[in-house]
């Protein structure tokens, strides 16, 4: 490992948003869905102060591994302070999405990213330890705040619209709609006058 001087790389949601996208396509092979989306901004908003404590391009707050280099942040105290260094917002979102699709202890919040589900992702993610296993604390204690932050980005999701169905041409600009609508007024017509009851006359023998 070689550390690399604690730096400032603020992002917004802008650029996450386009960042995890382009992460997300290249790791499963498709765009994320909306809900997918919000719940990756909604732990990254809840991690990084809305992207104001995002220091070399650690979006995630991930420990450095192996011979990765690292950062030391001094308001983290005792050990597990070496947080991961990247180089671009690319390499660190990548690696982000990368450690929580592929390590085993993250399947079930994986799991919930891909389906779109919020409730189940909070749940899964304090349950992994993502944020350090706390036993003193009540149970919630992450997963309601990130699911909050989830909530906000959901509430910014487009409104899907209904489709604009083609209007039907008038009788005036075609030349036979005169006489479709006559001869379905004519047939309507002899429908009526066939259903109509009818007195039977007696017959004498």
């Amino acid at each position: 490992m070689t550390e690399v001087a604690q730096t400032p790389t603020p992002t917004t949601a802008s650029d996450m948003t386009g960042a995890i996208a382009s992460a997300y396509n290249k790791l499963m092979g498709t765009n994320p869905s909306g809900p997918s989306l919000a719940i990756l901004l909604g732990l990254w908003d809840l991690e990084t102060g809305v992207g104001k404590s995002t220091f070399n391009f650690n979006v995630g707050n991930l420990k450095a591994v192996g011979s990765q280099n690292f950062f030391v942040n001094p308001k983290v105290t005792g050990e597990g302070n070496q947080f991961a260094a990247y180089d671009s917002l690319t390499q660190g979102v990548g690696a982000w999405l990368g450690l929580l699709a592929k390590q085993s202890r993250y399947a079930p919040t994986w799991a919930a990213v891909t389906a779109g589900d919020p409730p189940s992702f909070a749940s899964a993610i304090e349950a992994s330890g993502y944020a350090g296993t706390h036993p003193e604390k009540p149970a919630g204690w992450y997963a309601k705040p990130v699911l909050g932050r989830i909530q906000k980005y959901l509430k910014s999701l487009p409104t899907p619209s209904l489709p604009t169905l083609p209007s039907l041409p008038s009788a005036k600009t075609t030349g036979i709609g005169l006489g479709v609508l006559a001869l379905a007024g004519a047939t309507a017509t002899g429908v009526w006058y066939f259903l109509q009851p009818r007195k039977r006359k007696k017959v004498t023998t």
